[in-house]
């Protein structure tokens, strides 16, 4: 039986669709803003921003969007990351992650990453401190009553 193979890139705008159908399948983001999101994989490749995908044998099963942050030294923030449900637990977010890493190798001196404080995501929290993620903080309320935002830092230079 053939191995399938997985294969992390840049984004291209035909991939948009895809995105579109992973924010929606993950539950990260309604249709509508799924819509706009992934609206922006042409002009996120403007040296300020990067849409990443994983396909396995041709198919998009997982995307990432990570944008430099503004006013800072070249640290950049990782601000979607999905990964189809049938294959998370494959390691497909993980390469996602380490290709972003490599990408911006050289450019950014650090890569941030928030994600909500709630127990549902104690998997996603779990998920960035195995990569070698530290968390470095969280803001009660953030995201709404009972919901903080934490943040997590991992250096690249």
């Amino acid at each position: 039986m053939e191995q399938a193979y997985l294969d992390v890139r840049r984004a291209r705008g035909t991939d948009a669709s895809a995105f579109r159908h992973l924010a929606a399948a993950t539950g990260l983001m309604t249709e509508e803003e799924a819509q706009g999101f992934a609206a922006d994989v042409d002009s996120g490749q403007d040296g300020e921003a990067l849409w990443a995908c994983a396909c396995l044998d041709g198919a998009v099963v997982g995307t990432a969007y990570v944008a430099r942050e503004p006013f800072s030294d070249d640290v950049w923030n990782l601000l979607f990351l999905a990964v189809d449900p049938a294959m998370q637990g494959r390691g497909t977010g993980s390469s996602l992650v380490h290709w972003i890493e490599e990408e911006l190798g050289g450019i950014a001196t650090a890569l941030v990453v928030d994600t909500s404080g709630q127990d549902a995501f104690a998997a996603t929290r779990s998920f960035y401190v195995k990569l070698g993620y530290r968390e470095v903080g969280s803001i009660p309320d953030y995201y709404g009553a009972g919901d903080s935002k934490v943040t997590f830092w991992r250096t690249l230079l």
